[in-house]
């Protein structure tokens, strides 16, 4: 089993995109999509049970349907993903199940106490039985908030919150059973509290999402040991490194997840496989990440010597349909060698450091980004297929290379010209969005949740305007 994830709860792409993404894959050896259609911040089905967790473009029965006959055509199985505990505030955000929530300003949960809980999963995986043909059911289960609900610190008077997690999975094991179905969940908590695995059936498919560059195996070995089967789940695009993999965190990850793969397990547990996962789209444009997940599928297939310099060239030619040069080759590994961590993206999208300071960067970075941008761009006439994707991939460049030259232009105190390249640069991924996505998506511009306000490249570059102004004003320590 290899395959990717969609994260359509975060942000939905046109179905279009969906169908493209599934001849690619298949046409690279992949047989599994992961498929997260809900989370804390939507919901990208209509239920029937619950329309009004609907969000904006959300996918009806009779589309999915059709998206998944397009995947069964071409020999992908399609594994579905309800939020059944934690994540789950596309259920609890409604006024109406309001009193079911529990949760931080971080993360968040239901009641497992509470028998509305209970009913309205039911009624959800039901819909989803009846929707999808996937033998599995993935239900969740990560990081979940047990203990904030009032009803919850009450029992936990008397039971652990591991107990009442392993109860909640144990009633959803038994629900998703009643339909003929397996049950697959993430990892996290039996990895946190080895006591919840004690008392889960062992037909449970344990998904263990690990996404740092070095991955233990001890995190994954207790699994098999204890009798379940394994999938593993490594990044793509996660938390830590959100525009673009590199060698050094999101592409070590997937060679080490391939190498626990390949390597000799004790049982009596199996590893079924390994999916890549690529969370939240609202932190990337979709069409420049086709090089990123060439490559991931490369690596799932044929493990950790795939060599990607051979295999951005192989890209070149097949997707895009010219003849790389090593100009192109070499910009390519900047990209995979200099994609920015985290916090180093936001301040570079928001123009300062985390004390509020201006940002400064280096001659050298601003020249690296600028002359992988230019061998990029400077290919654009040789390209023969795929054409709008080379143009966002080269967008992807020009922007992480702008944003270099901004700060210079900052520090030398030329806040117009850092303004209009601001400018340059929203108007262009707002246009990408529009054509990757849905213009009157609400969050188009914005995040609704204060945690997942770093997770938006729009918003960010907007907070990045706005401190322009604030600078051209002296409002800024360091500030001419």
């Amino acid at each position: 089993m290899h395959g990717l994830m969609i994260d359509s709860a975060r942000a939905m792409e046109r179905p279009d995109y969906y169908k493209r993404l599934f001849h690619f894959m298949v046409e690279r050896g992949a047989n599994t999509v992961l498929w997260h259609f809900t989370d804390d911040q939507g919901c990208s089905l209509v239920f029937d049970t619950l329309p009004q967790a609907a969000s904006p473009n959300a996918l009806t029965k009779p589309q999915m349907r059709e998206l998944l006959d397009v995947a069964q055509s071409l020999g992908l199985q399609v594994i579905p993903e309800l939020e059944t505990y934690g994540h789950t505030r596309f259920i609890t955000n409604l006024p109406e199940y309001a009193h079911l929530r529990e949760g931080n300003e971080h993360f968040s949960g239901m009641c497992p106490v509470l028998s509305e809980t209970r009913q309205i999963i039911s009624k959800l995986i039901q819909e989803v039985a009846e929707l999808f043909d996937s033998p599995w059911i993935h239900v969740g289960m990560d990081e979940v908030v047990v203990g904030d609900h009032p009803q919850t610190a009450k029992a936990l008077q008397e039971k652990s919150a591991g107990q009442l997690y392993a109860e909640h999975a144990k009633f959803v094991y038994d629900t998703v059973k009643s339909h003929g179905r397996k049950m697959m969940m993430w990892s996290d908590h039996i990895v946190k509290d080895a006591s919840i695995a004690d008392d889960l059936p062992r037909d449970i498919v344990i998904a263990a999402w690990h996404y740092t560059a070095d991955v233990d195996p001890e995190l994954i070995l207790p699994h098999l040991q204890r009798g379940f089967d394994v999938l593993l789940c490594g990044a793509m695009i996660s938390y830590d490194q959100m525009l673009y993999p590199s060698h050094d965190y999101g592409l070590a990850n997937l060679r080490t997840m391939a190498e626990i793969e390949r390597m000799p397990h004790p049982g009596p547990g199996r590893i079924i496989g390994q999916v890549t996962t690529i969370w939240t789209p609202t932190r990337y444009m979709h069409d420049s990440l086709w090089l990123a997940k060439d490559l991931s599928l490369a690596i799932l297939k044929h493990g950790t010597d795939v060599d990607s310099r051979k295999q951005a060239a192989d890209f070149a030619r097949d997707f895009h349909g010219f003849e790389p040069t090593n100009d192109w080759l070499d910009a390519v590994d900047t990209l995979y060698r200099l994609s920015p961590m985290h916090h180093q993206w936001i301040a570079l999208l928001r123009g300062h450091d985390a004390d509020g300071k201006l940002l400064q960067v280096t001659d050298q970075a601003i020249e690296d980004w600028q002359k992988a941008h230019d061998a990029i761009a400077n290919m654009r006439d040789q390209v023969q297929q795929n054409q709008t994707s080379y143009d966002t991939f080269c967008l992807t460049l020009d922007m992480v290379a702008s944003l270099h030259q901004r700060a210079r232009e900052c520090q030398s105190g030329r806040f117009e010209q850092a303004m209009q390249t601001t400018k340059r640069l929203i108007d262009s991924v707002e246009a990408v969005w529009d054509r990757e996505r849905y213009a009157d998506d609400t969050r188009k511009f914005y995040a609704d949740w204060d945690r997942d306000r770093p997770n938006h490249l729009i918003e960010q570059l907007h907070a990045g305007e706005a401190f322009l102004k604030q600078l051209a004003h002296c409002e800024i320590p360091g500030c001419n």
